[in-house]
């Protein structure tokens, strides 16, 4: 209210309190005491009378909520003064909310009374006792409907505050708000069709299906009866409200506990049209005692999808009764077109000892002799699962072993081989083979490392020592290829890799000193050096350049050597050159490239490469003298325009690479954005969109920068164009939706459809029928003459026991058995798997994960619907957006029908198939009847 408002405020009379412009509450309807008899019509009289005073041109309405068909005493007073009153009931089948005709009728009764008598009329709301929650849930509905308030939750909230703290709870044992909620955003959505309510359609309530079993007794279980409320639409007076499905009270009704199942499904098959009153209460073990577990209230006209999936916050609960829920526990309510009803289904035919296919009990007079005495073992692991493991890992083991000592004795060889022709080495060999020949060393330590387990601390410090050095001079080996080789020491030890060798292969700047201290291994072998015949003895060396003995020895500097050469001296510190990420091969294999190559020699030597040149093109950082460098600075500094950052850079930054991948102008994305285009955005873009909507504390920031907004930086000039669209992050989040839908429901209904003929496969299976009778005939063979035997059937995870089951001599299974005599006397049966072509994939496939997608799928056209509402007011720029959204949810409407319908479809054939089985669909879920 503004100021100037609140100025020519005029106070209501004592007794009333204004909610709305011109709608007046009676302040008794916040009481929770009752006046005395006579002082009822007092009260009135002095409000009325007031009010008259003050309103003399006004005209009164006044709405009462009361209980009963009979008149009211406040109708009564209310007729003395000429002022007309409408009553309304208090609760529809114990819920405080009205049908949705009611309430179009309250809603437009206002409208039409506010706006006639040159908007001076006014409207008197009063409710009997117990009224209250009704009163209130109009009251929010009014709010909604003339577009004073938006979120539906909030709203109503405001309004219960208004009344005494724990003023609901005394009125409603159930806490109403779910269903209220549910009818409020029903009138909120009244923009989305042309009219208003929607037609009501008439649909077969097929089952209610909970997940997580809720706990309301003392073993964490329950025993649900479901009731449902509505018209009758088979009756004689189809627009009378009664009860129109319950099931049987028996004490033999079903007991669900926790620990048995996770799922319960009642079957319910009732015609349903318009408003429902859904009760599931659990009946104890008195059938007069119940408590009502949780209450639903909807209407048909807007179940667009053939599908109700609540959680525990949207159904009505008993007050404080929220820890019954298990977190994740879900009640499914699913419909079907009354065309689509299931016919009522006759018997499941079982599996039982009655049925013939199998071998006679006579055929197993060998079984009895090989698994004589043998128990059953009572395991419920998988047998199939265990056996793969120990074969795998047996074969595992010993392939292992076998690449061991077969890794062994070639190296025994290769170091016997080297050993002896090591010393042989002609000094003429080039600089790569020396290199290979280090490296191999290396390598022949880890390996001796590993093989004999001594001389650890000798061992890393020869891998730390040519490790590090094989890094630092890995190019200056390449370069130098073509210098003269350096000459090994006169006298080798017979089984040690020459000191030169070493030295000229890992050339080091100033660590010449470390290196002749360090101990190479004692044993060099290489399963590369290609040694066919001891090698001629070598020529005299010639004399020794000055290079190596700087290498070798600790003597003063010799004069610079050539450009060639330099490197070897202590160079110039160099510009650092970016790193190829290349992976280094440390062994050539026999046959390949590098291992030809070190045969050839100077044949297949790389070509001098020009160090300066290679410097000045991959330097890590351009060379400048500092004149151009200053002036660099100078000139950017004066020619580049300074960028203002007002979002974290972080996030900025993150938020610019993500721009330069979707690569268009702003407003085309926004443009694609409102017109839902997918061929311009796919649902990556629009993910990584979602993440950089602006927060609201980004949304202050900018709103309140006043400078030039072309001297923003990117990251800020995107916000700023989201910010023109309203709600711009749930308009991207239905744009994702909008973009996955189709993918979703195809991959969705593949699914449903491998499942449906997997079952089907499995009961119309006659071979496997006939090696489920042979199974039942070998059990019934082997406990003949104990409590065992004479079994009509058996459970399926008494199947696991077949592998588990060993003969006297244990190399035999009865699954072996029974394969050998299957491949015997019945061979056709072999091929049983045939029959079962969809059996592989639907095992792969969990109901309850379907169950959650298709959570997922009708969560996400609500909130395409409530988006759709929220954009009537949106103005111009939304125009094609409304447009686009709306032709896609009336498509998307009709996929999820034909989708529910195929889902209950599914969850009927899923129980037919444990029932053939003789198990109980509760605790046998469609996962364990796959085998």
């Amino acid at each position: 209210m503004s100021l100037l408002s609140r100025f020519f405020y005029k106070r209501p009379p004592d007794g009333l309190l204004e909610f709305i412009d011109r709608i007046y509450v009676f302040d008794s309807c916040f009481s929770t005491e009752v006046l005395p008899q006579g002082m009822y019509p007092v009260y009135l009289n002095e409000i009325l009378t007031e009010l008259h005073e003050e309103n003399v041109e006004s005209s009164f309405l006044a709405i009462n909520f009361r209980d009963g068909d009979k008149r009211s005493q406040f109708a009564d007073i209310l007729r003395e003064y000429n002022i007309p009153v409408i009553d309304y009931p208090r609760h529809f089948e114990g819920c405080p909310v009205l049908p949705l005709s009611l309430i179009q009728h309250f809603l437009r009764v206002c409208e039409h009374w506010l706006s006639s008598g040159d908007n001076k009329n006014i409207i008197l709301l009063h409710c009997e006792r117990g009224s209250w929650p009704l009163l209130a849930f109009l009251l929010s509905c009014l709010l909604i409907y003339k577009k004073l308030h938006g979120a539906e939750h909030k709203t109503l909230d405001i309004i219960y505050r208004e009344a005494p703290k724990g003023f609901l709870q005394l009125f409603s044992a159930l806490n109403p708000m779910p269903s209220q909620l549910r009818y409020m955003q029903y009138v909120a959505r009244r923009n989305i069709s042309p009219e208003w309510p929607p037609m009501e359609r008439a649909l077969s309530l097929d089952c209610l299906i909970l997940r997580a079993i809720p706990c309301f007794d003392s073993d964490n279980g329950c025993r649900p009866l479901v009731r449902i409320f509505g018209r009758n639409l088979l009756g004689k007076n189809g627009s009378m409200t009664n009860m129109i499905f319950t099931m049987p009270k028996k004490k033999s009704l079903r007991h669900y506990r926790q620990e048995d199942c996770d799922v319960i499904k009642i079957d319910i098959q009732c015609l349903v049209q318009g408003d429902i009153v859904l009760e599931c209460v659990h009946l104890d073990l008195d059938p007069a005692k119940e408590v009502m577990m949780f209450r639903i209230m909807f209407n048909t006209a807007f179940i667009r999808s053939n599908v109700l999936m609540l959680n525990s916050d949207d159904v009505d609960i008993l007050w404080g009764s929220k820890e019954r829920y298990p977190k994740n526990f879900r009640a499914e309510v699913l419909f079907c077109e009354i065309g689509g009803m299931s016919p009522t289904r006759a018997p499941t035919a079982t599996l039982n000892g009655d049925m013939k296919g199998g071998l006679p009990i006579e055929a197993f007079s060998a079984v009895q002799e090989l698994f004589n005495g043998v128990d059953w073992i009572e395991s419920s692991d998988d047998a199939a699962y265990w056996l793969l493991k120990e074969f795998s890992a047996n074969s595992l083991q010993e392939k292992f072993q076998k690449l061991i000592l077969n890794d062994m004795k070639e190296l025994s060889k290769m170091q016997a081989k080297v050993g002896l022709q090591m010393p042989l080495m002609s000094p003429l060999d080039s600089d790569e083979e020396k290199y290979s020949v280090a490296s191999d060393s290396v390598c022949s330590a880890d390996h001796e490392k590993i093989q004999h387990g001594g001389n650890s601390s000798d061992s890393e410090n020869i891998d730390r020592d040519f490790t590090t050095e094989d890094s630092e001079s890995s190019a200056t080996l390449s370069i130098n290829s073509s210098s003269p080789p350096h000459q090994p020491q006169p006298h080798p030890p017979p089984h040690g890799a020459p000191s030169s060798l070493l030295d000229s292969s890992v050339p080091s700047t100033g660590t010449s000193g470390s290196q002749t201290k360090t101990k190479p291994p004692q044993e060099l072998p290489s399963n590369r050096l290609p040694f066919s015949a001891p090698a001629p003895p070598p020529p005299p060396p010639p004399p020794p350049p000055s290079g190596s003995k700087h290498a070798v020895s600790s003597a003063p500097p010799p004069p610079p050597p050539p450009p060639r050469i330099s490197s070897q001296s202590n160079p110039p510190k160099k510009a650092s050159l970016k790193p190829l990420h290349w992976v280094k091969v440390t062994r050539a294999m026999q046959g390949s490239l590098w291992a030809d190559a070190q045969k050839q020699g100077n044949q297949a030597r790389a070509p001098d490469i020009d160090l300066s040149e290679l410097e000045s093109l991959f330097s890590t950082a351009s060379v400048t003298s500092a004149s151009e460098k200053g002036a660099t600075k100078r000139g950017s500094a004066i020619s580049k325009p300074e960028i203002i950052h007002l979002v974290d850079m972080r996030r900025a930054n993150n938020c610019e690479i993500m721009l330069t991948k979707i690569k268009m102008p702003l407003p085309d994305m926004i443009s694609a954005i409102l017109s839902l285009d997918t061929s311009v955005l796919d649902n990556d873009q629009v993910e990584n969109l979602i993440k950089f909507c602006p927060t609201k504390e980004e949304i202050e920031m900018l709103k309140g920068y006043n400078g030039n907004k072309e001297m923003l930086g990117k990251c800020e000039q995107f916000f700023l164009e989201l910010m023109k669209v309203p709600r711009v992050e749930a308009k991207l989040r239905v744009f994702a939706f909008r973009i996955t839908f189709s993918t979703q429901v195809n991959d969705l209904r593949t699914n449903l459809t491998t499942i449906n003929d997997a079952t089907k496969e499995v009961k119309e299976s006659l071979k496997l029928r006939q090696i489920m009778q042979t199974i039942l005939t070998l059990g019934n063979a082997l406990n003949q003459g104990t409590a065992r035997g004479s079994a009509v059937g058996f459970r399926l995870d008494s199947l696991l026991k077949l592998s588990d089951t060993r003969a006297r001599n244990n190399k035999m299974t009865l699954m072996h058995y029974l394969c050998k005599l299957l491949a015997e006397k019945m061979p056709e049966l072999l091929d049983f798997d045939k029959d079962l072509i969809h059996l592989e994939a639907a095992s792969k496939i969990q109901l309850k994960l379907l169950a959650e997608e298709m959570q997922a799928i009708n969560k996400g056209l609500q909130k395409v619907e409530q988006e759709l509402a929220a954009s009537e007011n949106d103005g111009e720029i939304s125009i094609g957006f409304r447009k686009a959204l709306k032709s896609f949810l009336d498509a998307a409407e009709a996929e999820v029908r034909s989708l529910i319908s195929l889902y209950a479809e599914v969850g009927r054939n899923a129980d037919s198939l444990a029932q053939y089985f003789g198990e109980d669909p509760a605790r046998c879920p469609f996962e364990q009847g796959k085998f």
